[in-house]
């Protein structure tokens, strides 16, 4: 059975995803249409991150939440930051940590509804 979950963006035609040892979320930057081009983070390098989460419990509330918090700080990697002052820019990354959040949900939920799915089938048998 197959464990890594990939999530694409919009703009997800750098190429295919690197794979990982072990379950993993990729997040990467909505370039084309959340974020101008000065929201765009500074390098291809920057616009996706691996969130592992092999080493965590995804059936108990505590590792869902450790996972909740390594995909936050992915999705602010990847969009990138912006000064309240700048309306735009600000606005921009604003739009692409939502869109980020709203492409790697459907991922996340299966991860934690496979791992919670196991738990109950390994309690019944």
């Amino acid at each position: 059975m197959k464990h890594d979950i990939t999530t694409h963006d919009i703009a997800a035609a750098r190429g295919p995803a690197r794979r990982r040892a072990g379950p993993a979320l990729l997040i990467a930057a909505v370039a084309g249409l959340a974020a101008p081009a000065l929201a765009r983070p500074p390098s291809a390098d920057a616009a996706s991150r691996t969130v592992a989460y092999a080493d965590l419990d995804l059936s108990t509330t505590a590792g869902a939440a450790i996972l909740d918090r390594r995909i936050e700080d992915a999705v602010r990697r990847v969009c990138g930051s912006a000064d309240l002052r700048e309306l735009a820019r600000h606005a921009a990354v604003a739009g692409c940590r939502r869109e980020a959040r709203a492409r790697i949900e459907p991922a996340r939920a299966a991860a934690v509804a496979r791992a919670r799915s196991a738990l109950r089938l390994a309690s019944a048998g």
